[in-house]
């Protein structure tokens, strides 16, 4: 009986360090707005928190010039990339061009881009080059490519 007892015990001992040691310690790699730091979402830690960028002092950082939301829609051969985006009022979107082309960003309809009509980047953009519009306007904005109307995308602001 008193081995039983003791069995039980150490049973009970290796359920308890399986329990311990299987406890969440997930580092997600989740980036603050601006930074290349990873914020750690483990609860009672801070060893991960960024130490630089928007929502610290540290004023010599140029990230800390970025907007608070800022998102990248890539124009390929094959078109806009995501194809729709969905972002927060405020942010800035970039379209960044990376055919051997130009690329003309403007919302719909084509030709007149009277749906958002400030939404037109008003010029073609070379290889390399890059667009930004900040949408203020809650909204379902569709755009295309001006000059490749074919190609088309979507920013929902919400």
């Amino acid at each position: 009986m008193k081995k039983i007892g003791i069995f039980i015990v150490l049973i009970i001992i290796v359920i308890i360090v399986i329990v311990v040691s299987k406890k969440d310690t997930t580092v997600v790699n989740d980036l603050q707005p601006g930074s290349t730091t990873p914020i750690n979402t483990t609860p009672g830690t801070t060893d991960y928190f960024p130490t630089t960028g928007p929502g610290t002092d540290d004023s010599t950082n140029p990230s800390t010039d970025l907007p608070i939301e800022a998102s990248v829609v890539t124009y390929s051969a094959t078109g806009f990339n995501p194809s729709s985006m969905t972002v927060k009022a405020g942010t800035t979107v970039t379209f960044k061009n990376e055919t051997t082309g130009s690329m003309w960003v403007a919302s719909d309809p084509h030709p007149a881009h009277t749906t958002y009509s400030d939404f037109d980047a008003k010029k073609g953009y070379a290889p390399g080059e890059s667009y930004s519009y900040t949408f203020t306007k809650v909204g379902s904005w569709s755009y295309h490519d001006h000059l490749h109307s074919q190609f088309k995308g979507m920013i929902i602001v919400e």
